[in-house]
């Protein structure tokens, strides 16, 4: 496979990654509810497809819905038309004329969905062993079957992925029955830690293995940094940015760390309520919604910590992204994903939602800078781990175990 070294990466590296690749493997083609989106883990996808396709491997995405931004790779949409098939046909029809009026929309929906399965079964037709499949949540092998397709023989291998913790199940128990009705046939299964990994293996009854996201392969800007705090998350309530943001105004309640400010970047439902906190707390000067962001290496450029207060969290691509541009974080112990990202010296891990405890290991890190400028550093040493061409390197060992190369 033609080698091109990217930027800013060792050579080496991807040498290594491109001899530890099955050579009959020349393509993988991911299967995702929606991508691109601003998710962690379409983030993960996109990374590491781009990986991939440095190694010469061809790379393709099926996206059930319409990614939010222009793909990357080649991608096949099965519902393009999403707002069509959005909700029932017949809601609000009332009486045989409603309903007699509505039933046009509701053949064309049906021929819609028809010919859209069609085409993604032809999207996948004549795919054999020389293409890996990979399922990177239930709900798309769940759709890709709706649709018709089907595995056979001499096709695809088949790869089933989950991007959180195996305690997240608890809150999603639909999961637990759905993991091992739609992966029991995959070739192997991935987990985003080995610890998880050893759940769902159990869980779903095959091979899985811990592998962990690669890392957004792009160069840093220059660092300007200020007094400043970000966290990278949606506003929904698993995030708890509540008690983030109570957590900061507590640690910064000295005079000496008042010029302390905190931008939280994300969009999401719970937008409103955050507001009003703030509001209500007078610390609409030092706390802002930012909301979404395209251009996290600039963010990051300006700030010097990095905050997460999930009350789950399977790997925390915010941690990773935070410590290659050398920002340290400030984070709840939420999962061993998160713990892999922030070994001793890197950062600070806090008890799961313990708000005084955040506040405090806040305010330490605020106050201290050297303190944050020596976990800065190690926080971007360890970063490396995670690079492209490792995370690459380590999807070819796995291939080739699981297919037998």
């Amino acid at each position: 496979m033609k080698h091109v070294s990217p930027p800013n990466r060792s050579s080496e590296e991807w040498a290594e990654a491109r001899h530890a690749w099955p050579p009959q493997i020349r393509r993988v083609v991911f299967a995702a509810p929606r991508i691109p989106e601003l998710s962690g883990g379409s983030t993960a996808i996109v990374n590491l497809s781009d990986a991939l396709a440095q190694l010469g491997v061809e790379v393709r995405h099926i996206s059930i819905k319409p990614g939010m931004s222009r793909p990357t790779h080649p991608t096949f949409t099965l519902i393009p038309r999403e707002s069509l098939h959005a909700g029932p046909t017949f809601r609000g029809a009332s009486g045989p004329l409603g309903k007699a009026k509505a039933l046009p929309l509701a053949a064309f929906k049906v021929v819609d969905r028809r010919l859209r399965a069609r085409a993604l079964r032809r999207e996948l037709a004549g795919l054999g062993r020389e293409t890996v499949l990979v399922f990177t949540h239930a709900l798309a092998r769940r759709e890709l079957a709706a649709a018709g397709w089907q595995p056979t023989p001499g096709g695809p291998w088949l790869i089933g992925q989950h991007h959180s913790q195996f305690a997240s199940l608890s809150d999603e128990s639909w999961l637990i029955e759905a993991l091992p009705r739609l992966f029991s046939d995959v070739d192997g299964f991935t987990a985003l830690t080995d610890e998880d990994a050893g759940s769902f293996g159990e869980l779903i009854g095959v091979p899985a293995f811990g592998m962990p996201n690669p890392l957004r392969p792009a160069g840093l800007p220059p660092r300007h940094p200020e007094k400043l705090a970000v966290a990278l998350a949606r506003y929904s309530p698993e995030k708890q940015l509540d008690v983030m943001i109570r957590a900061f105004s507590q640690a910064t309640e000295a005079p000496s760390l008042n010029g302390w400010k905190l931008e939280l970047h994300g969009e999401g439902p719970t937008r409103p309520q955050l507001e009003a906190m703030i509001e209500s707390l007078g610390i609409a000067d030092r706390v802002r919604l930012a909301g979404p962001t395209t251009d996290i290496q600039s963010v990051l450029a300006r700030a010097q910590v990095n905050l997460l207060t999930s009350r789950y969290e399977g790997f925390g691509m915010s941690i990773l992204e935070a410590a290659d541009a050398g920002v340290p974080s400030v984070v709840f112990d939420c999962s061993a994903g998160v713990r892999s990202l922030v070994p001793q010296g890197a950062g600070l891990l806090v008890p799961p939602n313990d708000e005084e405890a955040f506040a405090a290991s806040l305010r330490t890190l605020l106050l201290d800078p050297e303190l944050r400028s020596a976990m800065g550093r190690a926080a971007q040493h360890h970063s490396a781990s995670f690079s492209p061409a490792r995370i690459a390197q380590r999807w070819g060992h796995m291939l080739a175990r699981v297919t037998g190369a």
